[in-house]
């Protein structure tokens, strides 16, 4: 009667804290995954981001751009980027966190944050700029995108992910 750990690991039903109602979840950590979401967007955004900032600054690229229709330029610094990257993610972890208790709104808005750092890429691909700006900042833009929507997909709730 030689029984191993992992048969008597398989054989644990730990009870959940969750419940799920219709399209409403009562989980308390919800709330908490959001946050942890957002974080994780901006640290990783962020980190990507600079990463390729600091490349495009090595390879000699310029960033000063005129945004369309501006009658002035701006100087693109690492802080702009910062700034640029933290707040819009910062929203869509307030709005998140106030939508947490729908199982749809993850979704949602993992899937929003994707389209608006694609659609959004018309900005700097637009603006009077260095080619390696308009190009590096673009691909900032996807990047927070996608990092928003991988950040929002990975930290859901496990009830809310299957919805």
């Amino acid at each position: 009667m030689s029984t191993s750990i992992i048969e008597l690991v398989k054989g644990i039903t730990l009870p959940t804290t969750h419940a799920v109602t219709n399209k409403k979840t009562t989980t308390p950590d919800a709330g908490r995954a959001a946050w942890r979401a957002g974080g994780h967007a901006v640290l990783i955004a962020a980190t990507g981001s600079l990463a390729l900032y600091a490349a495009a600054k090595l390879a000699g690229t310029d960033f000063q751009i005129t945004p369309a229709g501006a009658a002035r330029g701006t100087d693109v610094t690492a802080a702009f980027v910062l700034v640029s990257i933290a707040v819009p993610l910062l929203l869509g972890t307030l709005l998140l966190r106030a939508l947490s208790g729908r199982a749809r709104a993850w979704s949602a808005l993992a899937w929003t944050g994707l389209g608006l750092g694609i659609v959004t890429i018309a900005t700097p691909l637009m603006a009077e700029a260095d080619t390696g700006a308009r190009l590096a900042l673009a691909v900032m833009h996807v990047v927070t995108g996608a990092t928003w929507w991988y950040a929002v997909r990975h930290n859901s709730p496990k009830e809310m992910h299957s919805s």
